[in-house]
């Protein structure tokens, strides 16, 4: 019989002592499957140079107990051809067998025996998870219950092309402990409120004893029975937590599928048996967008509605033993599990399309790092090339140049066009065969056909197709087709979602490879492959300057793949012309500034483009370590004189923000400065405002740690400024120095900008301190 069915996750079992496959799926009649794969053996290779030396231990590795099979394969292995011994065994005896090659092993080298059981299995029979398939399968004798419709044996699979994701149950998660001093402690801090949201769209909320809040929130995922749970730091904070608060209620936390309980897995991910456990701190840690990782800066980026008023953590305890605050608490806990459950909405079909383009289940796709995501599809590929699979080597990282970066011309410019190079970098992969297994370094002795780059120190090998190319063209052609196919379908429709989805997520890969190859954590490490690419690419942008400038163009700036050029629609024309006919790439113009500002820095500027949008690039208002009133004042500044307002105008403005502030006519959240910190503290040799700060509120009993992000505001006093700071919960507002934020950091945001103009700092500071005199002083 066969079954349609949306592949969810796979995993490992045992059951009466033989290793085998689960499934975990959903079928096309919305039934919650599992299909037992009895089959699948371990597999893993020692590779050779010399046949003979193959051979030899071929025989030898027939004798370890535990082998099931051995043979002789052709395989690559950084561009050399290798003749390895194939070795199947049983996962259980995988250990003992590793143990018994290596007595054996001579000069040949092991691969692939660090592959996990589960990821062997979706490896070896190209399968992915968030995909669909069916599958011939039939009837088990052993059934799994609790939430589980079907258990059936796999006797095949294939997949089928369809273009839309199941309709899943989620259900978005908050929660919420007392703590009487400092951060919430598993050991003695109870659950005081758990917030559910379904997307049937029916909310529950517990907020009674803590037995009667973990028992609510156990039952109501049994009598709901989500595929999908999603909250916030549910994998670094509420799943441990909640075990061990229910371990002191004599309970346990019985949420998977199976009855069971979550378990920590790969990248500190924890697993919940047939469902779906996603943590949007995984995804938000990854958007550049986004500064202090927090829900509400994930909300308000992708348009979700913040309709409460957040209570900050430090402050959760308090608001809930005041009777008039702890509605507050209760309103703003609910948001969040909305907030989650609707981000997920949101977000689903680009996870889902990772997920399935990359083998790794969506639960754990972004708890994965960027360079693992990518490898593991490279894994896939590698496995169908016969292409070797190897392990992290322990490895120095000596850095090397990056993009070519033009100094910009300080001063506000108009009509100016950004050239952008489509997908540089993967183009010159392309263009040039660059590849680990291609590129070498110099000199060249050989005489087949190579690519000297002598800025890099390298060469390329040309008279074979490198492993990587082979993918790139692959990635190039899938998207390129599925763009086409995307022009059938209304915008909105599932079809449509689902492959702008997948066509972004090969965009992202592709883009990932050359970056990929200087990672210090790749298996496919070659420091000089990314150096290579980016010392082609700093080639192209020169060769692009000097022809704009041959042309009678004047270049304002440039930045790695893309230059600013004062806008003459006929020549600039010509020059996207010369970069396809001459360089081989692609260019276009990415848009067209009506005005911009650039600062005497590279990589700082504001601009306002031809359809009336603002793009502010690396300057204060959308960095995270200056207080919030000072960004909005520059961001505010930076529309203005975008806009074309008069230098009065400006300097009124700014005297207005001053007057403002000496007034205390705002808000002390917005005065907070956010620093994080880059190490632990006790490695910390000076006295910095947020180290001091953060050694202060460990003291008193908080979890502070690398990584953390540690708010403070500055009060009155003498002394120097990391003596005078406050963490923003112990302060108020008459207590704050706002000569300091005067000085520090309203006036020098300000300044930034005003410079492009022609007011420097010193001169502004004094127009301002004029502010208390009167508009005839301040303007005099």
């Amino acid at each position: 019989m066969k079954r349609k069915f949306w592949l969810i996750d796979v995993s490992a079992e045992n059951v009466g002592g033989s290793d085998e496959i689960w499934i975990w799926g959903l079928t096309k009649e919305g039934k919650r499957c599992v299909l037992r794969e009895k089959r699948q053996k371990q597999r893993f290779y020692l590779a050779f140079d010399e046949k003979e030396e193959a051979k030899k231990a071929l025989r030898a590795i027939k004798g370890i107990p535990g082998v099931i099979s051995c043979k002789l394969v052709d395989k690559r292995s950084f561009g050399v051809d290798k003749k390895a011994v194939e070795i199947i065994c049983n996962p259980s005896d995988m250990d003992a067998v590793v143990k018994g090659v290596k007595k054996v092993k001579g000069r040949g080298e092991m691969f692939e025996e660090d592959i996990r059981f589960s990821n062997r299995f979706l490896l070896d029979n190209d399968i992915s998870p968030s995909s669909w398939y069916e599958a011939e399968v039939e009837e088990s004798d052993f059934k799994v219950s609790n939430g589980i419709d079907e258990t059936l044996i796999l006797k095949s699979m294939r997949k089928l092309s369809l273009t839309t994701n199941p309709k899943l149950k989620i259900m978005g998660v908050d929660f919420v402990y007392f703590s009487e001093k400092g951060s919430p402690d598993p050991e003695k801090s109870p659950l005081i409120i758990v917030s559910i949201a379904m997307d049937n769209g029916k909310t529950l909320q517990f907020h009674s004893d803590e037995k009667d809040n973990l028992n609510g929130f156990i039952k109501a995922i049994k009598r709901y029975d989500p595929d999908v749970i999603v909250g916030f730091r549910t994998n670094s904070l509420h799943w441990q937590f909640l075990m061990r608060r229910s371990e002191k209620n004599g309970m346990k936390l019985e949420v998977g599928r199976l009855g069971n309980v979550p378990h920590q897995s790969l990248y500190g991910h924890f697993s919940i048996a047939g469902r779906i456990n996603f943590d949007l701190r995984d995804y938000a840690e990854e958007i550049a967008a986004i500064q202090r990782n927090t829900l509400e800066e994930l909300a308000e980026y992708l348009g979700v509605e913040i309709d409460v008023e957040p209570v900050d953590e430090f402050l959760h305890s308090s608001y809930w033993l005041e009777e008039s605050k702890r509605e507050k608490l209760l309103n703003y806990s609910l948001w969040r599990a909305k907030a989650c459950l609707r981000i997920f909405q949101i977000i689903s079909d680009y996870v889902f399309s990772l997920s399935s383009i990359t083998g790794i289940p969506s639960d754990y796709v972004f708890a994965a790092a960027p360079g693992f995501r990518l490898e593991n599809y490279l894994m896939r590929a590698a496995v169908k090339f016969g292409e070797l699979i190897p392990k992290v080597k322990e490895k120095r990282a000596p850095t090397y140049p990056g993009g070519k970066v033009l100094s910009p011309k300080k001063g506000v410019h108009e009509g100016i066009a950004v050239v952008d190079f489509k997908a540089m970098y993967p183009s010159l992969m392309l263009k040039y065969n660059i590849s680990p297994d291609t590129v070498k370094s110099l000199p060249y002795e050989g005489e087949g056909e190579v690519i000297t780059v002598e800025e890099a120190g390298t060469y390329i090998i040309q008279d074979r197709k490198g492993f990587f190319t082979g993918i790139l063209e692959n990635v190039v052609r899938e998207r390129d087709k599925i763009k086409k196919e995307l022009k059938r379908y209304p915008r909105g429709s599932p079809e449509y979602r689902f492959l702008d989805a997948t066509q972004k997520t090969l965009k992202v890969l592709a883009n990932a490879m050359y970056g990929y190859m200087g990672w210090i954590g790749a298996r496919w490490y070659l420091r000089e492959g990314a150096q290579t690419v980016t010392a082609l690419g700093r080639r192209v942008i020169t060769q692009t300057i000097e022809k704009a400038r041959e042309m009678g163009l004047e270049v304002i700036y440039g930045d790695t793949d893309s230059l600013f050029i004062k806008y003459d629609e006929v020549k600039v024309g010509e020059l996207l012309d010369w970069i396809n006919k001459d360089l081989g790439l692609e260019a276009k113009i990415d848009k067209i500034y009506e005005r911009v500002i650039f600062t005497e820095a590279k990589k700082r500027y504001a601009g306002l483009t031809v359809d009336g949008e603002i793009d502010i690039v690396g300057l204060e208002a959308v960095r995270g370590d200056w207080c919030r009133y000072a960004k909005e004042t520059q961001k505010a500044l930076l529309e203005k004189l975008l806009k074309g307002e008069r230098k009065n105008d400006l300097l009124s403005f700014v005297r207005e923000r001053v007057v403002k502030l000496k007034r205390k006519q705002v808000d002390l959240m917005d005065l907070v400065i956010w620093k994080q910190l880059a190490k632990k503290l006790d490695e910390y040799e000076v006295n910095a405002p947020h180290v001091v700060v953060a050694s202060r509120l460990v003291k008193n009993g908080w979890r502070i740690d690398k990584g953390d992000f540690v708010g403070f505001v500055v009060v009155r006093g003498i002394g120097p400024i990391y003596s005078r700071a406050k963490h923003y919960s112990e302060a108020t507002i008459d207590e704050l120095d706002f000569n300091y934020y005067i000085d520090n950091q309203v006036i020098p945001v300000c300044a930034r900008v005003l410079s492009s103009i022609g007011i420097k700092g010193k001169e502004l500071k004094s127009m301002v301190k004029a502010a208390d005199f009167g508009m005839e002083a301040f303007f005099g």
